[in-house]
């Protein structure tokens, strides 16, 4: 795996926003690409809707309910191609880090784009694989909820006045959250694997996961992308939404290089 010499050096807030500022019209280029196929997803699955609700409700006398169905479902299928391509936009916010710590260059948006792509099979199955594996991690969590919730009648009629029952809910909801979440943090060091090296897709999911949670330094790591993410949420909060615009692409430019740091993906 590639390593540049600016990713040998040590991690810090103030290095990161420097990242940052090298790479801003590329990473301001790619939230505007991505907001965009979002805005036009949504615009062509409203018209789509219209048209549809026009040709199979409009006129009609009898049940109704089949016709806005169709529409519904035709609606959301139109909108596919856009809404992956919107992610497969979006992904760039961390790749086009990871790409300049792997090789040590600014990453312009000419070059952001030409590298995503020139293999989109890839960065998609890629994305597909990620999604099931949150999906998987998700259903662990949603069967014993569902399994707290069929039973919290009799709990609460015949023995248990209200709050276990509501506890067990809410210890559900965390279970269920949990194994998202655990997904969710070998990212960083997924998409760089995916990104910046030729490793297969399986193989990359499979290397991310080991590097993070099968190592002292890999659970260093998430304690700092949680730190992060709660900074992240604060400045968030303190400034209306407004400094997440400056506070999520420094985090992201911070979070690699700490990968770096930490030896996950060296």
């Amino acid at each position: 795996m590639p390593v540049s010499s600016i990713a040998r050096e040590e991690a810090s807030l103030n290095e990161a926003w420097t990242a940052f500022l090298a790479h801003l019209p590329t990473m301001l280029l790619i939230w505007l690409a991505s907001s965009a196929a979002i805005f036009i997803a949504l615009l062509v699955g409203f018209v789509a809707l219209s048209l549809c609700m026009a040709i199979f409700v409009g006129g009609s006398t009898g049940d109704t309910t089949t016709g806005i169905y169709i529409s519904m479902i035709i609606s959301y299928i139109v909108q596919i191609p856009l809404w992956v391509l919107s992610q497969l936009v979006g992904v760039l916010f961390v790749a086009v880090p990871a790409l300049y710590y792997a090789f040590g260059e600014v990453v312009t948006i000419s070059e952001a784009f030409r590298t995503l792509f020139s293999r989109p099979l890839r960065y998609i199955s890629a994305g597909i694989l990620f999604s099931l594996a949150i999906l998987i991690g998700s259903l662990f969590g949603i069967i014993p909820f569902i399994g707290v919730g069929l039973s919290m009648p009799d709990l609460t009629i015949d023995y248990i006045p209200g709050i276990l029952p509501s506890l067990a809910i809410v210890g559900g909801l965390l279970v269920c959250f949990i194994p998202c979440i655990l997904v969710c943090l070998t990212m960083p060091v997924y998409i760089n694997k995916i990104f910046a090296t030729e490793m297969s897709v399986l193989d990359a999911f499979a290397s991310s996961f080991s590097a993070i949670y099968k190592s002292g330094k890999g659970w260093t790591f998430v304690g700092i992308q949680l730190l992060v993410g709660i900074c992240i949420v604060i400045a968030s909060l303190c400034t209306c939404g407004l400094g997440a615009l400056v506070a999520v692409p420094v985090g992201i430019f911070y979070v690699q290089h700490t990968a770096y740091n930490k030896g996950l993906v060296s």
